[in-house]
């Protein structure tokens, strides 16, 4: 955990949680996690994909009731009659919609009726039972669609198991074309009062704009590698003609998250406008979380404390200082120079110059000056 330059009084942060402070949830979250990984022996890439899919559950533009149905279905809290059966009910552990094999967790995916019904949605895929764990098997359901298909699976899914309870207790015959055009319609009654939506469309790009007057821009991004916990920080600056004044990139080690390698590109790039006796500067960078946070000025409970404070603390150093968000494509110099940093082991600076792929970045940001034929 990075200390700040200045002394400061010892608090205790929940680094569980992006508040730093404890919550029930987080604990839950916490507690959920070293059960997959010691008691599921999952491994890495495999609790990635955990995490992955419970994440693309939730995200889901759908009715809460349908995600926890769905989610219901994960932990093979469903009543199915073999769950049933295996409870002592007596119960026929046969597929009430198929007849043709046990009522498994697995088998309401894998059941034919399920997989018309699907495929009628546009939603073909294949399954296999061979995965250890029933949510890497779902994961692997879930990966190759996109959100638009995850939405119908899920829908048809709940749609599929109502309609298997009201032919089971309420003797309700429907038939597979009425069931088709219930899902069909409830999907557009959702789509047109704007509760679904289709995959999202990416943000309009934002250009590089000019500083205005004797002010410096320098932008900031950075490189983070999570297997090395370690970053790299780019930085960029340029004045209100968009000509480099000076770069630089810091490698950084024992990096926690990818926020604090933002923070720490963040503070590199007023250390670096302090070092080259820039006092009316705009610091500039493509991660939202940092900058609101460092506008903010407010007390920071994450493991960037010690960051943020260094930041606070240099802001006395500035005549003129201000923060600004930009999109990614605003800030491809930065960007770049973040990923080129990984080729030197020690902070590097350049005056007037940097190397060649950040330049050509540089140069196609400066669209308002007019090119001759």
């Amino acid at each position: 955990m990075p200390l700040p330059r200045v002394p400061r009084q010892d608090i205790l942060i929940w680094r569980y949680d992006s508040s730093g402070t404890y919550s029930v949830k987080s604990g839950y979250n916490l507690l959920a996690c070293e059960f997959a990984v010691h008691d599921q022996d999952l491994d890495s890439s495999e609790l990635q994909r955990f995490k992955s899919f419970y994440a693309n559950l939730w995200s889901l533009s759908v009715p809460s009731k349908i995600k926890v149905m769905f989610w219901r279905l994960s932990k093979n809290y469903l009543p199915t009659n073999v769950n049933l059966s295996n409870r002592r009910l007596s119960v026929n552990p046969s597929c009430h919609l198929c007849v043709d094999a046990p009522e498994t967790i697995y088998h309401i995916i894998e059941c034919a009726f399920t997989k018309r019904i699907c495929s009628n949605m546009g939603i073909n895929y294949l399954t296999t039972s061979s995965e250890k764990n029933w949510v890497l098997w779902l994961a692997t359901l879930f990966d190759p669609l996109n959100v638009h298909q995850r939405l119908f699976l899920v829908v048809s899914i709940r749609a599929i198991w109502s309609y298997r309870n009201n032919k089971l207790h309420n003797n309700t015959l429907q038939s597979e074309a009425e069931l088709i055009r219930f899902i069909r319609v409830y999907i557009a009654e959702l789509t047109s009062h704007g509760v679904s939506h289709a995959p999202s469309v990416a943000k309009t790009a934002v250009k590089w704009t000019p500083p205005p007057g004797n002010t410096i821009k320098f932008n900031f991004d950075a490189s983070f590698d999570s297997l090395l916990q370690s970053s790299v920080s780019g930085v960029v600056a340029q004045n209100s003609d968009g000509l480099l004044m000076a770069a630089g990139t810091t490698p950084h080690r024992y990096v926690a998250n990818p926020e604090m390698a933002e923070a720490f590109a963040c503070e590199d790039a007023l250390i670096l406008a302090v070092d080259l006796g820039f006092n009316r500067i705009i610091i500039e960078g493509d991660a939202l979380t940092v900058v609101n946070k460092v506008m903010a000025g407010t007390e920071e409970r994450s493991l960037s404390r010690g960051i943020f404070q260094n930041i606070s603390a240099m802001k006395a150093s500035f005549v003129d200082l201000k923060f600004a968000h930009v999109n990614r494509s605003g800030n491809s110099p930065a960007h770049l120079l973040a990923k080129e940093g990984k080729n030197f082991s020690a902070p590097m600076v350049w005056i007037e110059k940097v190397v060649p792929t950040v330049e050509v970045a540089i140069q196609n940001d400066r669209w308002w000056v007019q090119r001759s034929d």
